[in-house]
């Protein structure tokens, strides 16, 4: 039995890399490089010309105009601030108004098409949509490769600090100034709040909307009933993930430049 598995796997072998051998079509697995920086003239639904770097009033302004992104775990798509707090906007909510950005998008496909080997086939870019990562992770990233790749000389991601983030909160009612107070005190863990249900669910959207390190519940005794809110350290151990990440990443990147000298 364990001759005949064998030979069928070798047979198997064989048959699969004749096939590739008929495969003659030059181009590398990967593209890369980089160009002149080209902004793209960003406008958006219900804002207008959006400011790069983005300003701080023009972020909460988007952020309330998106909806959370989802991300793939296995067959499903989910939303988990957890694992990902990032904001998405449909393409047919913003536009890229600088006249010089689809020639400069149509040169970096010309340029994929010749390294990859498919200068016969159509290849286009589409705008997908826009994504909003107030976390900078994405920035942290591309910085991190392009400092390694151009550069050669990258440090390490830094590993985070132990830390608790204070949220300046888009609502200034009484409540929320409450709960910006129960956020900048570092000694105060937990915050409990007999209110009304509309107060309440008013509560519950700001701290999911603002991204705020707290568990939020309601405590369902007396009357009315109770929003318990407990800090977390959500925001460390998401910090201390894309650490982890970036380090493995920067290794890799070492490895295929050592093995490319």
């Amino acid at each position: 039995m364990a001759t005949a598995s064998k030979a069928r796997s070798v047979s198997l072998r064989d048959k699969l890399i004749k096939s590739l051998s008929k495969v003659n079509r030059p181009g590398n697995f990967c593209s890369s490089g980089d160009r002149p920086i080209t902004m793209p003239g960003l406008e958006v639904e219900g804002i207008g010309p959006i400011g790069l770097p983005l300003p701080k009033s023009q972020a909460r302004k988007l952020i309330r105009l998106c909806r959370r992104a989802p991300y793939g775990k296995g067959t499903e798509t989910v939303v988990d601030t957890d694992v990902r707090r990032v904001w998405e906007l449909g393409a047919d909510r913003f536009a890229l108004s600088n006249p010089k950005w689809d020639a400069f998008v149509d040169s970096i496909v010309g340029d994929v098409k010749k390294e990859l080997g498919l200068e016969r086939r159509k290849l286009s870019a589409h705008l997908y949509k826009l994504l909003a990562a107030p976390n900078k992770a994405i920035a942290r990233w591309l910085k991190a490769c392009r400092s390694q790749l151009v550069g050669r000389c990258a440090t390490a991601p830094q590993p985070p600090a132990d830390f608790r983030r204070e949220h300046k909160l888009s609502c200034k009612c009484n409540d929320c100034r409450v709960l910006s107070g129960f956020l900048a005190d570092p000694d105060n863990e937990q915050l409990r709040l007999p209110l009304a249900k509309r107060r309440r669910q008013h509560l519950h959207q700001i701290i999911d909307g603002n991204g705020c390190d707290l568990t939020h519940v309601t405590e369902r005794r007396g009357s009315p009933h109770t929003l318990v809110c407990t800090k977390t350290s959500a925001s460390y151990v998401a910090a201390c993930q894309i650490h982890k990440r970036d380090t493995k990443n920067l290794a890799r990147i070492r490895d295929l430049l050592d093995a490319n000298k």
